[in-house]
């Protein structure tokens, strides 16, 4: 059986598969190439729905709470610096989606902002995994002393995934992962 931030580690990597490729689109886009809209419809798709609903639910909603009642100060610690980052990643995404059906209707001025907020959002988010495994996780699992810790983690991140997801929605995001990274196969 995983841990709690083994879990979140899991979806670390398939957030990561996802950042590259729209690392790639801001890069595409910065040099006047064009990028298919649907793709970044995709992106935000993922991002919106598997990064933040789910995967930024379940630090939210469960990890980042049960880690302040056990001590963690959410100002002025590592917690608020994630929440603060979290927000930043939602103001990235807004202004993507906000962007693209002007993209779609050929607006360099649309296709600018698209990249810029593509590559500040894929460099923010690969410093913030990286902070969050090798910092915030390694202070969760020390907190982690009782079996009861982890099992209340556990239950209450498949109460995001079924309340906030719903069935069958992290598969798919999963596979919608695996496609939007196929692109920097081709």
């Amino acid at each position: 059986m995983s841990t709690p931030t083994e879990v979140l580690k899991s979806e670390h990597r398939a957030i990561e598969k996802v950042i590259a490729t729209m690392g790639w689109v801001g890069r595409a886009l910065s040099e006047r190439k064009r990028v298919d809209p649907y793709l970044i419809e995709e992106i935000a798709d993922f991002m919106g729905n598997f990064a933040d609903k789910c995967h930024h639910g379940k630090e939210e909603r469960v990890l980042f709470k049960w880690m302040e009642q056990k001590g963690v100060p959410k100002e002025g610690g590592p917690i608020g610096v994630m929440l603060y980052e979290h927000e930043l990643g939602r103001s990235y995404r807004k202004a993507i989606v906000e962007a693209l059906p002007s993209y779609r209707e050929g607006s360099l001025e649309a296709a600018e902002v698209i990249a810029e907020n593509a590559q500040a959002y894929a460099n923010m988010l690969s410093q913030h995994i990286m902070k969050e495994d090798n910092i915030l996780f390694k202070i969760a699992d020390e907190l982690m002393t009782e079996k009861d810790d982890e099992i209340f983690l556990m239950e209450n991140f498949e109460k995001v995934e079924k309340e906030i997801m719903g069935k069958g929605e992290h598969e798919r995001l999963l596979k919608l992962a695996d496609k939007i990274a196929s692109v920097l196969k081709e």
